[in-house]
């Protein structure tokens, strides 16, 4: 027989199938319960949107591009003012470590103080023709970058009727020149223009060029066969080489309209071709760095002055000297004394002042224009237009 107890077994628990049976169910229902919170889980996922990374950087670029176009804009608005900035800063970085770079050098040389009266003793450097050459090469250069080119250009245009050009140096200003009726012969009759009333420029009708450094002048000489037409290519025939009274060398082209002298201009400057030297003036005079390198600047003024047309004709400086700014001033007074010993000239001079100077006491002198074009040389180029009031 078997005990009573029996059924729920010596400790007195159900039998194993019983157990095991309950176990199933009570696990069964938190698996289900655990599967259908786990669909609703799904479910509520499905139903939310999902998390776009994308969308908060889409704003990015908008916002990226819309800078970049007002960049755009601005920049377009404002092109001409900002890449005058930009040529205005080139051109005072490469002035400036120019000046620099020449006090660096005069620190090292001993040579005079640069003069107070801003007009010390002027005098020719000693020149090779061989450094003549090599200082005309330097130039070509810093002058074109410096926009020095396009005032020699800008000079040469002005030019008209008889020419004199004093202190020529190596002739930079030669391929500028209209030379086409320089040229020609010398015709009485009236162009076809000039019959039907039609206003043209003046043509150069000959040239007068002085200049006191031989070998200046030769290099000068050397590229009259490239400059003018009918002479390119061509050794240039000088026609006649002669020594005027006071013993200063002359060389001649095409029946005298196109001349060289090498001459001192405060002591002798030649008449043009026409008339006598009491009579005879230029119509136009010009010159290109010369009042920094004479000993006596107001005088040279004065003597072009007597050697232009009163009330037609007219004269035109490009010059150098002392700017607007004083810390220019100061480097070129610091290099002067180094620049002059290499190259004969004072560059410190303060060249508006000696052209109103030499105004003032030179009757029937007027000063026409003074100009300093380039805010890259910070004012130390000047642009001089002069002219003469008969007075009589």
């Amino acid at each position: 027989m078997v005990p009573r107890h029996g059924l729920r077994g010596r400790a007195g628990r159900l039998p194993a199938p019983v157990l095991s049976t309950t176990t199933h169910v009570f696990a069964l229902r938190r698996f289900t319960s655990s599967r259908i919170q786990w669909k609703k889980e799904i479910s509520l996922r499905k139903s939310i949107k999902p998390f776009a990374p994308r969308s908060s950087h889409a704003t990015t670029p908008k916002s990226i591009t819309n800078d970049l176009e007002t960049a755009d804009a601005i920049f377009r608005s404002r092109k001409t003012s900002l890449l005058a900035c930009g040529i205005v800063a080139l051109g005072m970085g490469v002035y400036v470590s120019t000046m620099l770079t020449s006090c660096w050098l005069s620190s090292g040389r001993q040579g005079p103080e640069p003069a107070t009266d801003a007009c010390a003793p002027g005098q020719i450097a000693v020149f090779t023709e061989e450094s003549a050459r090599r200082f005309d090469e330097y130039l070509d250069g810093s002058e074109w970058m410096m926009g020095i080119t396009s005032l020699r250009q800008k000079l040469a245009a002005e030019a008209s009727g008889h020419v004199l050009e004093v202190a020529m140096g190596t002739g930079r200003n030669l391929p500028f020149y209209n030379w086409s009726h320089v040229v020609q012969q010398p015709k009485s009759a009236p162009t076809n223009d000039q019959k039907k009333g039609i206003t043209t420029p003046a043509p150069i009708l000959s040239f007068t060029g002085v200049d006191i450094s031989k070998e200046m002048l030769t290099v000068a000489l050397d590229k009259v066969s490239e400059a003018v037409p009918d002479l390119k290519g061509v050794a240039p025939s000088i026609e006649t080489q002669q020594l005027t009274q006071d013993g200063h060398s002359v060389f001649s082209y095409l029946s005298g309209r196109l001349r060289f002298f090498r001459s001192d201009v405060h002591i002798f400057v030649p008449a043009p071709i026409q008339g006598t030297a009491e009579t005879a003036k230029y119509d136009t005079v010009v010159q290109t760095f010369g009042l920094c390198s004479v000993r006596d600047p107001e005088k040279v003024v004065r003597t072009l002055a007597s050697m232009v047309k009163p009330n037609t004709g007219k004269i035109i400086l490009i010059e150098h000297g002392r700017g607007s700014w004083g810390i220019v001033n100061g480097l070129l007074d610091r290099s002067a004394p180094a620049h002059f010993q290499k190259y004969g000239c004072w560059w410190n001079r303060d060249i508006a002042e000696i052209v109103h100077n030499a105004a003032q006491s030179t009757p029937g002198l007027e000063v026409v224009k003074i100009e300093r074009p380039y805010l890259t040389q910070l004012g130390t180029t000047l642009w001089i237009e002069l002219r003469v009031k008969n007075t009589c």
